[in-house]
């Protein structure tokens, strides 16, 4: 795993670097002056430098799934043999819970921007499509894939919100979450129903993390070694050529004013 985020970050470090380069020179694709930097390049080398400290981010919380995994495990032990949750041990299951929460909530916006990015990249980078058909026989389709990840992962949330007779207001914060769940638990019946529902959500997430961080690692490394095996500094003025075209963005003519 190590070897693997080492190669992520000297793919994802390069790519940034000859972004950067671009970005900086002064113009885009040949055009006099400074030219005002397009909102995509602005994005692209921003989602760029953020990858390595966002899968790290995936990583730990794949980690804590898997521990989460193991947990409700323990938490079913105990609740079988005693009937119910003792209080302290029942506080930490819901903050469990809520932390679980916030985990998926980062997976299905990570997932959302990576596939952005990717349709993105796509776009501005016209031949990276072809050599990714040639480099690996048409096997990959970033965007299906993120795609089903958080189809999928709706699919289960939803039912567990079914089945837990939570609506989507119950959601929209910490506080109304932690009431919800709460009021869930109030016998032993309710205890038992939000365990079995919160173990399948940790299978299901766990399970889901995996797919959603090996897909991201696949991603930005056929993106760096595109871009590597490239002739990157025309590939990226045509970007800007494009988005220029495109956009029709203005010139700025005071070299001084710095990028925002």
């Amino acid at each position: 795993m190590k070897h693997t985020l080492k190669k992520i970050t000297l793919s994802t470090a390069l790519a940034t670097v000859l972004l950067t380069s671009s970005l900086t020179a002064g113009s885009v694709g040949g055009f006099g002056g400074a030219l005002e930097v397009t909102q995509w390049m602005r994005f692209g080398f921003d989602k760029l430098t953020k990858w390595p400290k966002e899968l790290l981010e995936l990583q730990n919380n794949l980690k804590k799934f898997q521990k989460w995994k193991d947990q409700m495990m323990a938490y079913k032990s105990l609740v079988g043999q005693i009937g119910r949750f003792p209080k302290q041990i029942k506080a930490r299951f819901m903050n469990d819970l809520l932390q679980m929460k916030k985990a998926v909530e980062f997976g299905d916006a990570l997932s959302f921007t990576a596939a952005s990015f990717d349709k993105d990249f796509k776009k501005h980078f016209k031949d990276y499509e072809g050599w990714l058909e040639l480099a690996e026989g048409g096997k990959h389709d970033f965007q299906k894939t993120y795609k089903e990840l958080n189809e999928a992962s709706r699919d289960t949330v939803q039912g567990a919100m079914k089945a837990l007779k939570l609506q989507e207001s119950d959601l929209k914060s910490d506080s109304s979450f932690m009431h919800a769940i709460h009021s869930r638990m109030k016998d032993a019946k309710g205890e038992k129903e939000m365990l079995l529902i919160a173990n399948e959500l940790a299978v299901h997430q766990t399970e889901r993390m995996k797919a959603l961080q090996k897909t991201m690692m696949t991603q930005i490394n056929m993106q760096g070694e595109f871009l590597a095996k490239n002739n990157t500094e025309d590939i990226i003025k045509q970007a800007g050529r494009d988005a220029f075209m495109s956009k029709k963005v203005k010139i700025n003519h005071n070299d001084n004013v710095p990028m925002p």
